[in-house]
Parts: C-alpha cells; sequence; structure tokens
C-alpha cells in the first residue's frame, strides 16, 4: 500500500473526516441560496426552496466537492511515494497501486454519494409514513444519518471490496453521479410534477 502503517486507519481518518466536513458544508449550503441573494447560478447546486428533491443537494454537492478535493491530496501522496519508488533501473512497482488507490478512494466515495443522498427521501417519507406528520429535528437528523451512511457504506466497500471489483464498477458510479448532478441543475428550476419536487412551503 502507498500509506505507511495501517490502511484501515487511514480509511478510518479519510470517512470520518468525510462525515463532518460533508455535514458542516451541507448545513451550511442550505442558507447559501439566500445568502447570494438567490443567485439564479448558485441555486443549480444549492437548495432553492424546502422541496425534499432540493434538500438532497445538501449531501450530494458537498461530498462531491469532497471527494474531488481528496483526490487531489490523495493522488499528490501518491505521486510523492510513487516519485520515492525510483531507481537506476526506473519504476520499481506502484504504478498499478497508484491507479488502484485512486480508483478505491473515488469510486467508493461515489458509490456512498449516491446511496446516500438517496436514503434522505426514503428516511423522510419513512418516518413522515409512520408518524403522518413533519418533525423538525427529526428533517434534520434524516440529513445527518445519510451523510452517516454514505460513509460508513464506503469504509465498508474501501474494506471488503477487491481492487478489480471496484475498477470494474468504477466507471459506472462516475455516470451515474454525473446524471445525478445533471439532473440537479435541469430540475432546479423545472421540476416535475411529483411530490418530491414539491416545497411545502
Amino acid at each position: 500500500m502507498f500509506i505507511d502503517g495501517d490502511i484501515r486507519k487511514f480509511y478510518k481518518k479519510y470517512v470520518i473526516a468525510g462525515f463532518f466536513i460533508v455535514g458542516i458544508l451541507g448545513t451550511l449550503f442550505h442558507f447559501v441560496y439566500d445568502w447570494s441573494g438567490q443567485a439564479w447560478f448558485v441555486g443549480l447546486f444549492v437548495p432553492v426552496n424546502e422541496s425534499t428533491w432540493e434538500h438532497m443537494k445538501l449531501l450530494f454537492i458537498p461530498m462531491l466537492l469532497y471527494i474531488s478535493g481528496c483526490f487531489l491530496c490523495v493522488k499528490r501522496k501518491i505521486d510523492q511515494k510513487y516519485i520515492s519508488k525510483k531507481d537506476s533501473t526506473g519504476i520499481v512497482g506502484c504504478k498499478e497501486e497508484k491507479s488502484n488507490e485512486l480508483y478505491r478512494i473515488v469510486y467508493t466515495g461515489l458509490f456512498g454519494n449516491m446511496v446516500g443522498t438517496w436514503s434522505i427521501p426514503f428516511l423522510f417519507y419513512g418516518y413522515m409514513g409512520i408518524l403522518g406528520f413533519e418533525v423538525a429535528w427529526i428533517d434534520i437528523s434524516t440529513f445527518f444519518i445519510a451523510v452517516f451512511i454514505a460513509f460508513a457504506l464506503q469504509y465498508h466497500v474501501l474494506i471488503n471490496s477487491y481492487k478489480k471489483q471496484t475498477v470494474n464498477c468504477g466507471k459506472t458510479l462516475l455516470i451515474v453521479n454525473l446524471i445525478q448532478l445533471f439532473a440537479f441543475i435541469l430540475l432546479t428550476y423545472q421540476p416535475l410534477n411529483l411530490g418530491i419536487f414539491i416545497s411545502p412551503v
């Protein structure tokens, strides 16, 4: 592995940091549209109303940013290790290892992002179906539970999946995430006539 020490320890730090960063960013994103003076471009990436669909952005966009930021950091760390393994004969190992670690961290993050994002409506409509009414503190809790689900799932897959499995599924996960991003952008100001798009206020 490119990381010295226990790889599990690194993964734990990665997902714990991600939980707090995405949780904080998602909370702040709830207010960004109004802070921007309701700029239309900003609204493509943050909630513009109180609909369930718009609240799904609170997890999806921050986690996508976290994945992108960590990609750059991890890539730099791998590059340093990659360079350190050069000798007079050229590169000793590490090239395949470099790609595999990037695939695993990025693609498992994309998997967690999709599952976490869609956990929000499932959790929201699930508790609403049981109680029959909306409770503010439970609404807030569903977001943090969804963030936990996203990173817990990523950690589980990181620890238990095979590299080849991750690589084979990775491109599909990237495409699915890009489709989800495009759907958020397209449907922000042209929502469908479905309950998930209707704002209660």
